[in-house]
């Protein structure tokens, strides 16, 4: 009994180390699905994935997934469907952008007479620039064309930090779509002849939150702000001279 068990056991691992082996389960096939990719063409995304010739039913799909996403940077998911026996399907979804970048030369990010920033500087659109998805990543300029366009000089910088801002701005009613980042200061000019500033780092929220208390104090006193500069922990804040 115990005979005839190991051998129909032994015939079973032959059996399946020789399915295993076989050319039938070796991968001949990919077809490749685009969504905002435009980083990596179809033949890009094949060659990288390294698919071709392994086997079936030995894929290691979270590799090949951390490949393609390292490889390209405007890729943010992939999912790897398998068709029996020997084609694979890559569907690839791109970052999508929600603000472009656009660097500053440094005559242009001077921080002297800060309180006194002028509007956004004008910049040649047809140059090609860097786009920032709402994770913070940054990636080649897309199909897209997002309206909010920040403005930067320096290093290192967190433009989630940023895009943290802007969010919490809209629910003060404070629609912004361009702002500029000089090193760690954060400009905007929200119209209405407003300018603020904010320090950027780890005490936003509590800029935010000082901003939202400015910016109700002021509706309720019926004044109109002119400059609000929230680098310090007392905010140092200006109305407009006459204006109600």
């Amino acid at each position: 009994m115990n005979k005839v068990f190991l051998t129909g056991v032994s015939l079973l691992l032959i059996l399946i180390i020789f399915f295993l082996r076989s050319d039938f389960f070796t991968i001949k096939k990919i077809d490749v699905k685009k969504e905002q990719i435009s980083c990596a063409s179809d033949n890009d995304l094949k060659d990288s994935s390294r698919l071709l010739g392994q086997n079936f039913f030995l894929l290691n799909t979270q590799k090949t997934v951390k490949i393609l996403k390292e490889k390209f940077i405007c890729i943010n998911n992939v999912i790897l469907s398998r068709s029996f026996p020997d084609k694979i399907k890559i569907d690839v979804i791109g970052r999508i952008a929600v603000a472009i970048l656009i660097p500053l030369n440094s005559s242009e990010a001077t921080l002297s007479s800060i309180e006194e920033f002028i509007a956004t500087p004008s910049a040649d659109e047809s140059q090609k620039f860097l786009h920032l998805d709402n994770e913070g990543v940054i990636f080649p300029q897309g199909e897209e064309n997002p309206s909010i366009k920040i403005y930067y000089f320096g290093q290192n910088l967190i433009f989630k930090d940023a895009l943290v801002i802007l969010e919490k701005l809209k629910t003060f009613g404070l629609d912004v779509k361009e702002i500029k980042i000089l090193e760690n200061f954060l400009l905007i000019n929200p119209g209405s002849g407003l300018k603020i500033i904010f320090q950027m780092g780890d005490k936003i929220n509590i800029q935010l939150a000082s901003l939202q208390l400015i910016l109700e104090q002021a509706k309720i006193d019926g004044k109109s702000l002119e400059f609000i500069d929230l680098r310090f922990d007392k905010p140092i804040v200006k109305f407009a001279p006459g204006k109600k």
